[in-house]
This record gives C-alpha cells, sequence and structure tokens, in this order.
C-alpha cells in the first residue's frame, strides 16, 4: 500500500515538475521542449512521468526510514524530470532545487526531533556546504560550461547523500563525474571535435542514486 501511494505521489510530482519545465526557456546550448519533434516529445515525457513514478515508489520500498523517506521519494519523483530538463534544454531551474531543499530540511529535521539524534543532519548540513562549495569552485574555473543550476543541484546531492555518510557523498561525486567524463569522451568522439557542450546534471543524478542503490543494499554503508 505504502509503495502504491509513493508511486502515485511520485506520478503526480512528476507531471508537476513536467508542467513546470514546459514553461522554461533554453539555455544559448539547448532547445525548448515544445520544438523537440513529437516522437522524442512523447519519449521525455514518458521518461519523466513514469520514471518519476518509478523511482519514487523504489525508494519507499527500499528506504524504510520515516520521516526523510518523503524527502528522499520526493527527490525521486524529480530526478528523471530534471535529468530530461538538463539535457534538453541544458539549465536546471533553481525553484525545483529550493523545493528539495526546503523538503529536506523539514524531513531531515523532523527525523532528528523524533529520534533525538542530529549527527545525521549536522553531517547533511556540512556535506551540503562541502558539495556547494566545491561546485562554486568549478562554476568560477569553468565558466559557460559549469552553471550554476550544477552547483545548486551538487550542493542537493550533497545534503542528500551527506545524511547517509561521508563514504556516501565522496562515492556519489566520484560516479557522477567518473560518468560525466565517460559521457564527454564519447560525445567528442562522435562529434568529431572538442567544443561538444554536455549537460552535467544527468550524470550527477545517475551517479548519486547508484550510490544510494548500493547505499540501501549494504555496499556503501559505512557512517565515516
Amino acid at each position: 500500500m505504502w509503495t502504491t501511494t509513493a508511486a502515485f505521489s511520485g506520478l503526480i510530482v512528476a507531471a508537476l515538475c513536467w508542467r513546470f519545465a514546459l514553461t522554461l526557456a533554453p539555455d544559448e546550448h539547448g532547445i525548448p521542449l515544445s520544438t523537440l519533434p513529437r516522437n522524442r516529445w512523447l519519449a521525455a515525457m514518458c521518461a519523466a512521468l513514469l520514471g518519476g513514478a518509478a523511482g519514487a515508489a523504489g525508494t519507499a520500498a527500499v528506504w524504510p526510514h520515516q520521516p526523510d523517506v518523503l524527502a528522499f521519494a520526493l527527490f525521486a519523483a524529480v530526478s528523471p524530470c530534471l535529468a530530461v530538463i538538463d539535457a534538453v534544454l541544458h539549465r536546471l531551474p533553481f525553484v525545483v532545487a529550493g523545493v528539495l531543499a526546503v523538503a529536506v530540511a523539514i524531513a531531515f529535521g523532523w527525523d532528528a526531533l523524533l529520534s533525538g539524534e542530529s549527527d545525521a543532519l549536522m553531517r547533511a548540513v556540512w556535506a551540503g556546504a562541502a558539495a556547494g562549495a566545491f561546485g562554486l569552485l568549478l562554476w568560477l574555473v569553468f565558466p559557460g560550461k559549469f552553471g550554476f543550476g550544477d552547483v545548486a543541484l551538487l550542493s542537493v546531492i550533497g545534503v542528500f547523500a551527506g545524511s547517509l555518510s561521508w563514504a556516501a557523498i565522496w562515492a556519489a561525486l566520484f560516479v557522477g563525474f567518473t560518468l560525466a567524463a565517460l559521457g564527454a569522451g564519447v560525445a567528442r568522439w562522435r562529434a568529431g571535435r572538442t567544443g561538444a557542450h554536455l549537460p552535467l546534471g544527468p550524470f550527477l543524478l545517475a551517479g548519486w542514486w547508484t550510490v544510494f542503490a548500493l547505499y540501501a543494499a549494504g555496499w556503501v554503508n559505512q557512517p565515516l
């Protein structure tokens, strides 16, 4: 019952995120969602909606911890839509990052209040700050290639991964940037040039959810 509820809730959240995505303007490297060919538009919509529903349901199924599961499920519901937005429009909206920040603050704060333990909350705050600072450094070093939306996403991932363990945040960053490097190499090889622009968001999200799955399975579970 709980998993089914999470799936329907995730579908609703993903649909709202998709509706919001249709109003966004792309950056100089992207294109509006409305200009996609019909088959690609439908594929993108299905990926965002069905991926959001499946992500929320899967998270609820493997992460029984209350109440922070609500924040994790929300992140899972919007992640596919965020990946589509960044892949097509080449931008990441701050509104979604803000909603996630509020949700995680409420859920983790509530959890700390109920349990009487604040270690995970403080670790999440420090990890989010560290990931955000690292993102700001990359934004300064690579202007035009690393956007401020990527900084916000890194900070959000840092908070979620940091709530699990320090090992999880380092693993999530390592996997995300490794996937991005591999993707950039393939894109440049296919394009035959070095100036190919590749959105980073989908790779960061893939890295985070890979580590989350490994953590839920007990493979990355050292609370360092």
